[in-house]
């Protein structure tokens, strides 16, 4: 059975999708701390909240006096940040899995910083997580990607324009205004069939041909098959590229930071600057 202690959860990233768990015991042989084996990525804050799942397996309640130290991540290296911080007592009931949301602080950080958790029940380590923190205007990264301050976006159901607001693009809404719109790079957000404007492949194709980069995130289903995974994929059209993705990879796009940071890779894909790669070969 499951406790929440919490009543906000965080939003699912592409990484805590496909995450493996793993178990660190704590004082008690009998309680578990499981968290997600992968690194998180989060937006640094002073209110950054973590997920912590606690097992206890025991036939009796037990407390844990929660600590945590951070450390920010450098070639290598692993610098203090600050001393250690408590984070109260939680109580686990017997024989129950507990949900707590923790509030751990980072400092602000211009781009991506590496930084890792320890946990800590008293002075007892518990284990470990690692977080990649991003800062809250990394979206800002995509005016000038396309060698133009302007972006255009097609987003007739607004899934994209609270994450956008503060970048002021250029709303497009038909065909014409694409091939009038001065912009080199253009964000088309996930559809409906009934709201997708007519004519929108033609416009987006000979938008490409002069030079201009363009996202095109489909929605679930649209695969080459049923049955088949929705692909990544870069279309070269003329002077410019279409790089057709999964909706899934910019959900919740205004509150996700891993959304966010997706974006921004696709972005780069479709102005040329990042390049889709064979996946490395397996070591040995």
């Amino acid at each position: 059975m499951i406790a929440h202690w919490a009543g906000a959860f965080i939003p699912k990233t592409l990484a805590s999708l496909v995450g493996v768990f793993s178990v660190f015991t704590l004082a008690s042989a009998e309680v578990e701390l499981l968290r997600d084996a992968r690194s998180l990525t989060v937006f640094a804050s002073a209110q950054t909240r973590i997920e912590l799942q606690f097992r206890n397996t025991a036939t009796a309640s037990s407390e844990v006096a929660l600590q945590y130290k951070l450390f920010q991540l450098s070639s290598g290296l692993a610098a203090p940040v600050g001393g250690a911080k408590s984070l109260g007592t939680v109580n686990l009931p017997a024989s129950e899995t507990v949900l707590k949301l923790v509030t751990v602080e980072l400092p602000p950080v211009s781009a991506e910083t590496r930084f890792q958790v320890i946990w800590f029940n008293h002075d007892r380590k518990l284990g470990t997580a690692n977080l990649s923190a991003l800062p809250r205007d990394i979206l800002s990264g995509l005016t000038g990607m396309g060698g133009n301050e302007a972006i255009g976006v097609i987003d007739p159901e607004s899934q994209f324009r609270p994450a956008l607001a503060t970048l002021k693009p250029s709303e497009l809404k038909e065909a014409e205004d694409i091939s009038s719109a001065e912009v080199t790079l253009i964000l088309v957000a996930p559809m409906s069939p009934k709201n997708r404007p007519a004519g929108l492949n033609r416009a987006l194709k000979k938008k490409a041909a002069r030079g201009a980069g363009i996202i095109l995130l489909q929605a679930a289903g649209r695969g080459i098959s049923p049955n088949s995974p929705d692909p990544l994929y870069a279309l070269p059209e003329g002077a410019g590229r279409i790089v057709v993705a999964p909706a899934a990879l910019c959900a919740d796009l205004a509150n996700s930071p891993q959304a966010q940071q997706n974006l921004l890779m696709l972005a780069r894909i479709a102005s040329g600057q990042r390049k889709l790669e064979l996946p490395a070969d397996p070591t040995e």
